[in-house]
């Protein structure tokens, strides 16, 4: 997998996302997992690379989708807040990180190193 930075539950409050991007400068991808609130364009100031979004349950009036498939080489991941969907089957709340289960054996690694929100 790329170098990729998993965000949720920023709630506007970018601080502690700007002390990632200082730290994590490799960065080949972000995915924001909902609950933006409008600062798409501050986040895409901050990582210059490719950023994938999804509309959480405070992002009103975000055009963002619900959710999305992202591919990273041969696999693809779903992305979601998951505010829009039952706990049941293939996607699981995992803390606040709302993320990323198909129902097959992906082979891939996940290392988080941090939690904001």
């Amino acid at each position: 997998m790329e170098n990729t930075i998993i965000i949720s539950d920023s709630h506007g409050k970018l601080d502690n996302v700007r002390k990632i991007a200082e730290k994590e400068k490799d960065v080949d991808a972000v995915i924001h997992l909902g609950d933006l609130i409008g600062q798409d364009e501050q986040l895409a100031e901050i990582f210059e690379t490719k950023i994938y979004k999804v509309r959480g349950n405070c992002d009103f009036t975000s055009e963002n989708p619900l959710s999305q498939v992202v591919e990273f080489g041969k696999n693809r991941i779903l992305i979601t807040h998951g505010h829009n969907l039952e706990q049941t089957g293939c996607v699981m709340r995992l803390w606040k990180i709302i993320a990323i289960l198909q129902c097959m054996d992906i082979h891939m690694s996940l290392k988080i190193q941090y939690i904001v929100g």
